[in-house]
């Protein structure tokens, strides 16, 4: 029972940090030219592709083609 509880504390806690980082991508993303691995490293995230997986899992989309959609 504690490890499962300690499990979904830590995936809640994730959900929480990597929302609020991947909402500073999103901002980013929708009013800069900057590359991924600039928008990574202003977000604290340690790669582009580290900041693709997180940002995919979080919106369902790839920050690439976030930045697309803007643009249609």
């Amino acid at each position: 029972y504690q490890l499962r509880c300690e499990a979904a504390f830590r995936q809640i806690l994730f959900r929480i940090i990597a929302g609020e980082t991947v909402e500073k991508a999103k901002y980013f993303l929708n009013g800069t030219e900057l590359s991924l691995h600039e928008i990574a490293e202003l977000c604290g995230f340690s790669s582009e592709f580290h900041l693709s997986r997180v940002f995919k899992q979080l919106n369902g989309i790839p920050p690439g083609q976030y930045r697309g959609k803007r643009e249609i």
